[in-house]
């Protein structure tokens, strides 16, 4: 009894979600189950689970089990269902629509009264109508073809009326491949006629299609040639030809309908008019009266053509008109004095035309003319110089020039001052001689002065020296004269002193990148030795990976990255990653009754296999199934119908799956 009744209970639930069993008036009230929350279309019972598979069979409502109400029931709601106040929910997970059958919302069924829920708080209660999803198509893009429409004429002659004018739409299901027609008519519109920029076009669009798988769609169509000539009849802004003082202005012309402007055509403006004259102080060569010692007058010529005006007139110049003139008060320049060039009058009337201008002095010129008169007297290096007298007027000018020869220098025993040598323990001073004229030194004629110095010893040497060390006492050296051979200073003893002389040093200790070094220096003179620390080095980090791959089916890589020092071996930064790779199984299916086997070769080192098949080859809507065997049968298809499947192996790695590819798609049909 409990084994029939968890078979009928899988069957009610399991037709439910599949929606493939309307459901009945009657509310399925399961007692002492649960819905299972883990897997859609199972059930738990006493804590097993139970399968739901639609395949299972229908219990009647006649059948003894505790599925339905009891009509009869004295107690509960007047429609026979249990009073329920606090609900028992059990969730019932719902199935897509297809293009030709129901589907069924997720929802929650009370155990005690039967009700239906969306929430899983019982709050929000439902009709059996309610959890219903209606079968629907999902339908492509559609198309329209115009092709029914018919074009006679231009834009103008379209019949007004569209009748036998059509526009069929299509499409079809993406799920099921049913094909949808309609054919409707069309309303047309003139989008604009022809002018000379623009074809004539007219639109046609439908709006009135009864499947609401087909939205408003429209077309336009080109139905003849734009017209080839402008009408140029408006003006422009453009003008072609200025207007003048007797002409008016032209303008280029315009097409009326596409504002395009002609290059040739054009006209004047009724309501412009010419310039007109403009008569200012422009005299033109048109005399109009003549002056004696006066001023000439002028007809005046426009300002902007060449047109002499017949009554305005402008006086020209100033005594222009005199007929005899001559040139008074002129004046030569001298070499002291200037010059006038004289004023220019008239003759006849006296009036001055032109007033002279000064004429600057012309200056004093001289050449070799030599006066008696002497500018300086000759000196030891320079010779005499003489005033030049004028070429012009022979007065004495601020000219000089030099005449005959220096006097030259007279070296004899003038004592200059300047000594050459001092005196020394064996010689005089040597002083340099001055000309007896002049403050000239001479640079090689000297006399000697006074005696010779006992206490000037001239040329000193030192001896006995010696260099303090490290080890022993030095000496300053004592001072003699070289040419008395006197003793001139006595020398000191130089004290011990303490600075070695150390050598470049040896390494007798190498630094590493982990420990410090040692350097040793000896003194040259003494033997002494110091100690330097040499500093330890840097490590010279490389980067360095290693890979280990093992395993056949299950390839297993271990890749290993860290830094290693060059010098020392030394490791850091030391990381693993291990990944795993599964070989994609092969898949050959055979055939059953509403079922199909697929078979794969046995992989090593893997824990189990994954099947999914589809009715699509894209794998859409996929179902899969996990197997630890080589081999599984699937069952409880749809007959004669192409399934596409696919395999793939898998491998638990730390608690998680790790997947090889899924196999290449293979096809099988059921048998019947």
């Amino acid at each position: 009894m409990r084994k029939k009744f968890k078979k009928m209970l899988g069957l009610s639930l399991s037709a439910l979600m599949m929606g493939t069993v309307a459901l009945p008036s009657a509310t399925y009230i399961v007692h002492a189950e649960s819905i299972s929350t883990k897997n859609p279309g199972s059930a738990i019972s006493n804590g097993n689970e139970i399968s739901t598979d639609s395949s299972t069979d229908v219990p009647s409502k006649d059948s003894n089990t505790n599925v339905g109400t009891d009509s009869g029931s004295d107690s509960g709601n007047e429609d026979g269902s249990e009073e329920c106040t606090n609900h028992v929910l059990k969730k019932v997970y719902g199935t897509p629509a297809s293009c030709t059958e129901e589907g069924i919302k997720t929802h929650y069924v009370c155990d005690v009264c039967g009700k239906l829920f969306l929430d899983e708080n019982g709050e929000n209660e439902v009709s059996e109508e309610e959890i219903k999803i209606p079968e629907a198509h999902e339908w492509n893009t559609p198309t329209y073809d115009w092709s029914g429409a018919e074009v006679t004429g231009d834009s103008t002659e379209l019949p007004s009326e569209p009748d036998g004018h059509t526009v069929t739409a299509k499409t079809t299901c993406k799920l099921c491949g049913e094909e949808l027609t309609e054919t409707e008519e069309f309303s047309t519109d003139t989008v604009h006629t022809a002018d000379c920029t623009k074809d004539p076009v007219v639109k046609r669009y439908a709006t009135d299609f009864a499947n609401s798988a087909f939205t408003n769609n429209s077309v336009t169509y080109n139905t003849g040639e734009t017209n080839e000539e402008h009408n140029f009849t408006e003006f422009s802004d453009q003008i072609a030809t200025p207007a003048t003082c007797t002409e008016k202005a032209q303008y280029y012309l315009k097409c009326s309908d596409c504002d395009v402007i002609s290059t040739n055509e054009t006209d004047e403006k009724e309501e412009d008019e010419p310039l007109g004259h403009s008569f200012t102080d422009k005299p033109s060569n048109v005399q109009a009266a003549t002056g004696t010692c006066g001023s000439n007058t002028y007809y005046v010529q426009c300002d902007r053509c060449d047109a002499v005006s017949d009554t305005k007139t402008v006086v020209v110049g100033e005594a222009t008109n005199h007929l005899n003139t001559v040139v008074i008060n002129q004046k030569d320049a001298t070499c002291t004095k200037p010059g006038y060039t004289g004023d220019t009058v008239c003759d006849q009337c006296g009036a001055l035309i032109k007033k002279g201008e000064e004429i600057p002095a012309t200056g004093h010129k001289t050449s070799n003319k030599v006066s008696d008169k002497i500018a300086k007297e000759a000196t030891c290096t320079t010779p005499a110089k003489y005033y030049l007298l004028c070429d012009t007027c022979n007065e004495v000018t601020e000219d000089t020039k030099e005449v005959g020869k220096p006097n030259g220098h007279s070296f004899t025993n003038k004592d200059s001052g300047k000594v050459k040598d001092e005196a020394t323990c064996t010689s005089p001073a040597i002083h340099y001689v001055q000309c007896d004229n002049c403050d000239e030194i001479s640079t090689d004629k000297t006399i000697e002065i006074g005696s010779t110095d006992a206490e000037n010893h001239g040329n000193i040497v030192l001896k006995n020296d010696k260099k303090a060390t490290c080890k022993d006492e030095g000496y300053t050296g004592d001072e003699y004269c070289e040419d008395c051979g006197k003793l001139v200073k006595t020398g000191t003893k130089i004290p011990v002193t303490n600075e070695h002389t150390w050598d470049a040093g040896k390494v007798t200790k190498a630094a590493t990148c982990t420990q410090a070094g040692e350097k040793t220096y000896t003194c040259s003179v003494c033997g002494a030795t110091k100690k330097e620390i040499i500093k330890k080095t840097e490590h010279e980090w490389a980067p360095r990976t290693e890979t280990k791959v093992s395993g056949k089916d299950v390839v297993t890589t271990t890749k290993k990255t860290y830094d290693q020092c060059s010098v020392c071996k030394s490791v850091r930064n030391m990381k693993t990653v291990n990944s795993v790779r599964i070989k994609t199984p092969s898949v050959t299916l055979k055939a059953g009754k509403k079922s199909f086997t697929a078979k794969t070769k046995k992989l090593s080192g893997i824990n189990g296999y994954q099947i999914r098949y589809s009715v699509k080859k894209n794998m859409k809507k996929s179902k899969t199934v996990t197997t630890k065997k080589t081999s599984k049968t699937v069952k409880k298809l749809i007959s004669k119908k192409k399934y596409y499947v696919q395999v793939r192996a898998y491998k638990t790695v730390n608690g998680k799956k790790v997947f090889s590819s899924w196999s290449k798609v293979k096809n099988i049909t059921t048998k019947k």
